[in-house]
């Protein structure tokens, strides 16, 4: 199973490495403009979003607390092989929406909708004048509750809210 919704084909090489492993439906890593900026040690046995959540249906990648759990894979795959940084209100991150926009849109092609989606990290983003602090580049805790409307920076805590809604 490959993720290939509307979108897919504006997103940065890497983003499709990350969701997918630059591979096609047969395991053939064929496909053009693919790639990841960083290569670690074993870079090449990676094969995308659905295999590191070992899912053969959409219904595991996308249904209910799922999808959280996908988008947290891509991620901290989009960290390791591409160096993304998070998106925020004040500094966004179009290669971060928009890989999670096909993400989001291949669940809802499937009947699998999310709502809404959170997730936490802790310090400043590179660039932004939010916080002084050290950004959590490690595993990103995804959180299944909405706390803010938006995304807002909280300072007593050092950390940031991300809140989505995708209909």
């Amino acid at each position: 199973m490959i993720i290939t919704s509307a979108g897919y084909p504006n997103i940065t090489a890497c983003a499709k490495f990350v969701l997918n492993g630059c591979l096609s439906e047969n395991g053939t890593r064929n496909e053009p403009h693919c790639g990841p900026v960083k290569r670690p040690a074993k870079w090449e046995e990676y094969k995308g979003v659905t295999n590191q959540r070992n899912c053969t249906t959409p219904e595991c990648l996308c249904r209910g607390p799922n999808f959280d759990v996908t988008f947290g894979v891509a991620y901290d795959a989009g960290i390791q092989f591409c160096a993304m940084r998070p998106s925020t209100a004040s500094l966004p991150n179009p290669e971060v929406d928009d890989m999670t926009n096909v993400i989001a849109t291949d669940c809802a092609s499937y009947g699998y909708p999310p709502r809404n989606f959170t997730y936490w990290y802790s310090g400043k983003p590179p660039g932004s004048e939010e916080n002084k602090g050290r950004l959590f580049v490690g595993k990103l805790p995804v959180l299944l509750t909405i706390f803010a409307q938006e995304c807002r920076w909280i300072p007593e805590s050092r950390s940031a809210w991300q809140r989505r809604d995708w209909l």
